[in-house]
C-alpha cells in the first residue's frame, strides 16, 4: 500500500510540472536563390546558419509546391520559410536585392562563394 501511495504522489508531482515548450512549428532563414532542381520539386540555395540546426552552407530544399519558385530570379535574396521537421519550403519572400547576408565567414558581398549558373550567351556570373 505504502509503495502505491509513492508512486501516486510522484505521478502527482509530474503532473504539476509545466510542460516542455514544443519547438516551432516554422523557421524562417535567409537565402540567396541559386536555380531550381529535380524538375521544380526543389531549389538550390546559399543559406544563413539555422540557429542550433545548421551552419551556413549552400544545399538543396525541397519546396511544397513547384509555384513558389515561379517568380524567382537567380541571385535573388530571399526569406524561407521551413517546415522546422522536414526543412521544406512552405512559402517564399523576395527580398531586396542589396540585402547582406551571413553566408560564410569573411564574404563581404553576401553571395557565400555562390558562382551562379550560365544562362545561356556568355561567360558564367
Amino acid at each position: 500500500m505504502r509503495s502505491l501511495a509513492l508512486v501516486l504522489v510522484a505521478l502527482a508531482a509530474c503532473a504539476d510540472a509545466p510542460p516542455a515548450d514544443p519547438p516551432p512549428a516554422r523557421i524562417v532563414v535567409r537565402a540567396v536563390y541559386i536555380q531550381p532542381m529535380y524538375g521544380g520539386q526543389a531549389m538550390l540555395v546559399s543559406h544563413e546558419a539555422i540557429p542550433d540546426r545548421m551552419p551556413a552552407m549552400q544545399m538543396a530544399l525541397r519546396v511544397y509546391t513547384p509555384a513558389l519558385l515561379d517568380s524567382l530570379t537567380e541571385g535573388a535574396r530571399v526569406a524561407l520559410t521551413l517546415d522546422s521537421a522536414s526543412l521544406e519550403v512552405v512559402d517564399v519572400e523576395t527580398l531586396p536585392f542589396d540585402t547582406v547576408l551571413d553566408l560564410e565567414p569573411g564574404d563581404a558581398n553576401g553571395r557565400g562563394g555562390v558562382v551562379l549558373p550560365s544562362t545561356g550567351g556568355g561567360p558564367p556570373r
